[in-house]
């Protein structure tokens, strides 16, 4: 058995694996889950997370620390000595017996964004998806929650690929294994 502690700030991330799961449980999971954690994505990253805009990279943590805490994870905010830095998000899975201890850690700020050098049709902080990258071609998709998802398609909006779909991916691969 081994302990979890679950770190989100302003770094790097470093993927861990753990022991042996089934990937037809978790696939199943996953499928069942899908329009759920869909919604929950596109919440979390229409949330602007500007390293500088505090009021909002605030947001960012508390909705972490909600997500954690759904999840069943210990979760709270770690505040800096100074108003200035921004907050650590720490979460912590204590299991009975164990003898290691696994950290996980994403960052969940990101630089500033100019939308003007978006493509046309698309926000940074209005998640949609693509059917590619617009740069090959790509067409925003006229979809709706509950409808059906094409697993090839993108999601796309400020932070959905870098920033936040290391802390994303972390819990929810937490949640299918657990």
């Amino acid at each position: 058995p081994m302990k979890l502690a679950f770190a989100a700030a302003a770094l790097a991330f470093a993927p861990v694996v753990l022991s042996a799961f089934s990937l037809d449980a978790i696939r199943a999971h996953r499928t069942a889950q899908q329009q759920e954690l869909i919604a929950e994505y596109r919440e979390f990253v229409a949330l602007p997370n500007v390293t500088r805009d505090q009021e909002n990279i605030r947001r960012n943590a508390e909705f972490i620390v909600a997500m954690m805490r759904k999840r069943g994870i210990a979760a709270e905010l770690l505040e800096g000595d100074s108003p200035a830095v921004n907050p650590a998000v720490f979460g912590e899975v204590k299991v009975p017996g164990a003898t290691q201890t696994v950290v996980f850690y994403a960052h969940y700020d990101g630089q500033p964004v100019n939308p003007r050098q978006w493509a046309e049709g698309l926000e940074p902080f209005t998640p949609v998806f693509l059917t590619a990258p617009i740069e090959r071609g790509g067409k925003i998709v006229d979809w709706r929650p509950g409808q059906p998802i094409d697993p090839t398609w993108r999601l796309s909006g400020r932070g959905a690929a870098d920033d936040k779909a290391g802390v994303f991916t972390i819990l929810n691969a937490y949640d299918a294994l657990v």
